[in-house]
């Protein structure tokens, strides 16, 4: 059909910075995003509706003398119970903040506050109960993760990357993506392999040899099931490949 714009959340409120958007099981739309009147005087917003009606409510307030800005950036998601998780940024000092309705009303709290320098280019996304947030902190890029009542931060790359953009895959495996603001390059890393990895950029290429070759593969199952995977080699000039499958240093199969 034709797309079709809206105002959310009124006229009477300023704002609209940094939206992000998120749909629940029943249709709903929920919108956060930076609301306020002036560049030093703002707060994070969380909208929910439809085309026909739309609410807004205060989701976050700013804590320890800190200040949510214009250039505050926000991301949401919607968790298996269909409660709303905003994560978002503030300045002086930088913090990375978290709120939920989970409750009936909405609750903060500062996920990262190390070195008053955290939570830009912040990502956030949920997967069986637990969150987690990609963000930047200290020319690095990190990950926080709460699977309970606290927050377990871990660096994903040692580069100064921002913004990110986390997602989940079906065997729980986490993606990020993020710039790179030094070698201005985009950047992915996962942890499929149980560590953070951040595969190479460009694939080898050892040209036209003789020579043989050998290449080491760490595969690990996080599933609770078998596997079946499949070895695709898109190159048609090689003229042979073996390939020896090993369990704790033992050779199981070579094919």
């Amino acid at each position: 059909g034709t797309p079709q714009t809206v105002t959310v959340g009124g006229v009477q409120e300023a704002g609209g910075i940094s939206p992000s958007i998120a749909v629940d099981s029943t249709g709903r739309i929920h919108i956060s995003h930076v609301a306020g009147a002036s560049t030093l005087s703002s707060n994070i917003k969380h909208v929910s509706g439809s085309l026909g009606a739309w609410s807004s409510e205060t989701a976050i307030l700013p804590q320890n003398n800190s200040q949510f800005v214009l250039t505050s950036t926000t991301s949401l998601a919607i968790d298996s119970q269909g409660n709303i998780h905003i994560a978002a940024d503030s300045l002086s000092p930088m913090q990375l903040y978290h709120a939920t309705n989970q409750s009936g009303s909405w609750q903060s709290e500062i996920v990262d506050s190390r070195n008053s320098s955290a939570g830009l280019g912040q990502s956030i996304t949920t997967n069986g109960g637990s969150l987690y947030i990609s963000y930047w902190q200290s020319n690095t890029v990190q990950l926080a993760k709460n699977s309970g009542n606290a927050w377990d931060l871990t660096q994903i790359d040692s580069i100064s990357g921002t913004p990110t953009s986390i997602a989940i895959d079906s065997l729980g495996s986490l993606h990020v993506v993020y710039y790179d603001t030094t070698n201005d390059d985009l950047k992915y890393a996962t942890n499929y392999s149980g560590e953070w990895k951040t595969p190479p950029k460009n694939p080898p290429n050892f040209g036209f040899s003789k020579s043989a070759y050998w290449l080491k593969v760490a595969l690990t199952n996080t599933a609770d099931q078998t596997q079946r995977l499949m070895l695709s080699v898109d190159y048609p000039l090689i003229d042979h490949l073996d390939v020896y499958f090993l369990e704790n240093n033992t050779l199981v199969k070579h094919s």
